[in-house]
C-alpha cells in the first residue's frame, strides 16, 4: 500500500478540481452564444423570469450541456432552453407556496 501525504493529496485534489472546472467551461463554451441568453436581467425579463429563475435555468442547461453537449445540435439546445424556461415558469407558483415539515398533507389516501 502506497502512502500519500496530506500535501500530495491536496495538490492532486486541486489539480482534479481545476481540470473539471476547465472541462465544464469548455463544455459551456461549446453551447455557443445562447448559453448566457437568460443570464442578464434584460433577457430574463424578456423571458418573463426573475434573475433567480434565470440562474436556475442556466444551471440546469449547463448540467445538460456538460453531459450531452457534444451530441446536441444548436436547434436542440434552443429547444431545451425553451423547455427549461417554460418549466421554471410553471414551478414558480409551486415554489411560492410555503410548506413546513410539520404540515399535514392536503389529501389523505384511503
Amino acid at each position: 500500500m502506497t502512502k500519500i501525504s496530506r500535501r500530495r493529496f491536496s495538490f492532486d485534489a486541486a489539480a482534479i478540481a481545476a481540470t473539471s472546472l476547465s472541462s465544464a467551461t469548455g463544455a459551456l463554451g461549446a453551447c455557443g452564444g445562447d448559453q448566457n441568453k437568460g443570464s442578464s436581467p434584460e433577457n430574463a425579463a424578456n423571458l418573463g423570469l426573475t434573475a433567480e429563475q434565470a440562474r436556475e435555468v442556466d444551471a440546469k442547461l449547463s448540467n445538460v450541456t456538460r453531459d450531452f453537449g457534444d451530441r446536441l445540435s444548436d436547434e436542440q439546445r434552443q429547444r431545451l432552453r425553451r423547455i427549461l424556461v417554460h418549466n421554471e415558469k410553471m414551478l414558480a407558483s409551486i415554489r411560492a407556496f410555503h410548506v413546513d415539515n410539520g404540515d399535514p398533507p392536503a389529501s389523505v389516501l384511503r
